[in-house]
């Protein structure tokens, strides 16, 4: 079952954004990351907020799951003033942590947004593959995340 949640504003979650802006470069990332894009995620039973740092070690702090891995800027975006892993990484770092086809579904939904976005206005998303133009930004912009990921931690399994 895959749900896509509205950003939070719960007490944990909270936490989790403050912990990813207390730590230099760190930034809310997995399954907070894929509610905070409004991307598709797998439903787990877990109450725990994720958080990606660039070094350390990977932890859990009250409900954050701090995890530790690489992380260059241009994964990062802000929202609402929140550093969070672009909607790539995101879909990378769920792959990575459940199975290729749970990445796989929010990678789609990922390059049919980058589609709407860039294309003409009313663009419909049934015939792009059709229309290498439209799709070859989003793949450019997703192969670039799998190049800067190659050597993470379960990017293997993930690609």
């Amino acid at each position: 079952m895959y749900a896509v949640s509205a950003p939070e504003t719960s007490p944990a979650w909270l936490s989790a954004a403050a912990t990813a802006v207390a730590i230099s470069g760190a930034a809310v990332s997995h399954m907070s990351a894929a509610a905070m894009h409004g991307l598709p995620a797998p439903v787990t039973r877990s109450s725990l907020h994720h958080v990606t740092q660039r070094d350390g070690r990977t932890r859990t702090v009250g409900h954050v799951r701090i995890h530790s891995c690489p992380l260059p800027e241009t994964h990062i975006v802000s929202l609402a003033d929140v550093p969070v892993t672009t909607e790539e990484r995101t879909a990378l770092d769920l792959a990575r942590t459940f199975s290729l086809p749970e990445g796989l579904i929010c990678l789609d939904r990922v390059m049919r947004r980058d589609i709407e976005r860039s294309g003409p206005p009313g663009v419909d998303i049934r015939f792009a593959a059709r229309q290498p133009d439209l799709t070859e930004a989003a793949r450019d912009r997703i192969a670039k995340v799998l190049a800067d990921a190659a050597s993470f931690r379960g990017a293997q399994r993930a690609m």
